[in-house]
């Protein structure tokens, strides 16, 4: 339906609020001074008591009158639109009460100058140049901002996809981290039940632990790293009823159980260290440290493998790729991954070493 000329008015001037931009008074000041010289032609010709006149005469309307415009529309305004129905009546509030206030003003700077004895301007004359003036001031305001209005609310909305589609991509990501670990656990738990039954059972409700960690904190921002480590622990052990020669150790600093990371962050690089690093051949070791570094959190994975490409099962680079970008999505570039060709623990292996920056507020639910 095609909008009416007020309600086009209304919606391009921002109509249906009182507000007014609060640096005006410094355009009223400016304006008094530049026009004098309008409204007075000859005030540089005339002598220095009658120019101060001319000046003061002209600045006090600008400066009084919008003063006064002002406090109706921050105290008045408001009460009058809410009571107005229509775009129209809107408009007519806006275009009156503007009026009324400049003319109330005007007869009483107008009455003020006659005390004095001041040279002044005809009423009706006063009185349409403080209506007038205000009009040129406030409707052009108005319109300012509607415009930063509607510039705010673009960039809002553009925030909120920005937000959403960044969301949706780590969402995506956490989700296609676990696909892996699942069938892997599942086919070590099968495997188990002709041969050991007992550590079937066990195995199958360190995977129920898991499996319920992966569903509490899939829309979760971050986890306290106590409960993370907790379940890597699990996981690995999992993984030792697979592969009896696996050994590994979990050192965590003291003093950072509180700290809250994004959930599983290292399950990933702990299960491509397994995959390639022990499964390789069959034995191995895999360590897992995290200790703080000045204002960062390291934590670093390491297993004593045949090293990058060393491994004949050849990955395809999703699970650090996505790691990267999990983390970029979640710090921006505070946060860093680096891979070693070979760890600390021999001359051989892999490592992957993660650096989070500390303080950076991580808490919530981060899909809904």
């Amino acid at each position: 339906m095609e909008r009416s000329l007020a309600e086009r008015l209304e919606r391009k001037l921002g109509l249906r609020t009182a507000e007014l931009p609060d640096g005006m008074p410094w355009l009223y000041l400016a304006a008094a001074i530049f026009t004098t010289p309008v409204f007075s032609r000859n005030v540089f010709v005339l002598p220095a008591h009658l120019q101060t006149q001319a000046f003061v005469g002209n600045a006090m309307p600008f400066m009084a009158v919008p003063a006064a415009v002002h406090a109706v529309y921050r105290f008045v305004m408001p009460g009058v639109l809410r009571r107005a129905r229509s775009s129209g009546q809107r408009l007519l509030a806006h275009v009156i009460v503007s009026a009324v206030t400049a003319a109330l003003m005007g007869v009483i700077l107008w009455s003020f100058t006659a005390l004095l004895g001041w040279r002044r301007p005809p009423l009706s004359g006063a009185l349409a140049t403080d209506i007038v003036m205000t009009w040129a001031f406030v409707f052009p305001a108005k319109l300012v901002l509607a415009w930063r209005d509607r510039a705010r609310a673009i960039d809002v909305e553009r925030i909120k996809a920005e937000y959403a589609s960044a969301r949706n991509e780590l969402y995506a990501i956490q989700s296609r981290a676990h696909p892996h670990f699942l069938f892997n656990a599942i086919n070590t738990v099968a495997s188990l039940i002709p041969e050991d039954p007992q550590r079937a059972e066990e195995t199958l409700l360190r995977f129920a632990d898991v499996l319920r960690y992966i569903l509490e904190t899939s829309t979760s921002a971050s986890t306290p790293l106590a409960r993370d480590v907790a379940i890597l622990r699990e996981y690995l052990e999992i993984q030792r009823a697979r592969f009896e020669r696996l050994h590994y150790s979990i050192e965590v600093e003291a003093g950072l159980d509180g700290v809250r990371t994004p959930p599983l962050l290292l399950l990933p690089l702990v299960e491509n260290a397994v995959l390639h690093g022990v499964a390789a051949k069959g034995s191995g070791t895999v360590s897992v440290r995290i200790r703080q570094q000045a204002e960062s959190l390291a934590l670093d994975v390491e297993d004593d493998g045949p090293g990058q490409g060393g491994s004949s099962r050849q990955g395809s680079g999703i699970a650090l790729r996505d790691l990267r970008r999990r983390l970029e999505l979640l710090y921006g570039g505070a946060a860093t991954v680096a891979t070693d060709g070979h760890a600390s623990l021999t001359k051989s292996g892999h490592a992957v070493k993660l650096r989070l920056p500390l303080g950076l507020p991580l808490d919530g639910q981060l899909f809904t």
